[in-house]
């Protein structure tokens, strides 16, 4: 947790949090499948700061409320066998923020070991909040217990990571040429191995790119797919992740 100045607010695209139907509700959930982390609505990128202060008083509800929100959230998850460890509200503030959202979040953190699917219950928690005006508009993110900031991630090394290390200027090169074609933007080109554990050998090699637009609709719908693709045909079956950052980086190969 970091105890910084709560951001300004705003609310969620009237479009997105009026939805009622379950199909409605389902258009408008985080696309990038992540075995670690689904949400509702898009789910700003990592690296993240959690504020944690004040945001039960910002709701403006009793005691009471949070305890029947919890024992309505745990049991929701619980039937779809999703263990809950913990349910709190908070900002979740990427490193590149946008002034028109709050970032103002229903966290669950929750034991995805399994990689249980998650969509019902994200629908049903986002249709549980709607019913009341204080949380309307709230994002629900479910997320690893294993993390919650960003994931753990070791450099490649030559010997270790030989077919990742020796193609490395086809997988930038791949990268650039993609993200330049979708009229984007990055700061760093980097391949690294990225993971749940603090473990190098427990974490899978992967392209990771760093942009100061990383929270657009484009990375998930077509940059981030179209890499992939590619690679695959080149039989370099990286998966790529895209992270947000707003000060100085410096390029490396």
């Amino acid at each position: 947790m970091t105890n910084q100045t709560v951001p300004s607010s705003s609310d969620a695209p009237k479009t997105c949090w009026q939805a009622r139907s379950d199909e409605e509700i389902a258009k408008h959930l985080d696309r990038r499948n992540l075995k670690y982390r689904h949400g509702w609505p898009r789910l700003p990128p990592f690296p993240l700061n959690t504020i944690r202060r004040g945001a039960h008083a910002h709701l403006g509800e009793n005691e009471q409320f949070h305890h029947e929100l919890d024992d309505a959230v745990r049991e929701i998850c619980n039937a779809r066998q999703i263990e809950a460890t913990d349910i709190f509200f908070a900002w979740r503030v990427p490193q590149v923020k946008d002034p028109e959202k709050s970032y103002f979040t229903l966290v669950i953190q929750a034991n995805l070991r399994s990689e249980p699917v998650l969509d019902d219950a994200i629908i049903q928690i986002r249709k549980y909040l709607q019913e009341r005006k204080s949380t309307e508009a709230v994002t629900i993110e479910i997320i690893d217990s294993r993390i919650l900031n960003n994931v753990y991630s070791f450099p490649i090394k030559c010997r270790a990571d030989e077919w990742v290390y020796d193609n490395e200027h086809i997988t930038f090169q791949v990268a650039v040429d993609e993200v330049e074609k979708q009229g984007e933007n990055w700061l760093l080109l980097q391949s690294s191995r990225r993971g749940l554990e603090n473990d190098r050998e427990l974490c899978t090699p992967m392209l990771v790119i760093t942009s100061k637009t990383a929270d657009r609709d484009i990375w998930a719908d077509a940059i981030i797919p179209n890499i992939e693709r590619e690679l695959a045909s080149r039989e370099l079956p990286l998966k790529v992740e895209v992270l947000a950052w707003d000060g100085p980086v410096f390029r490396f190969c």
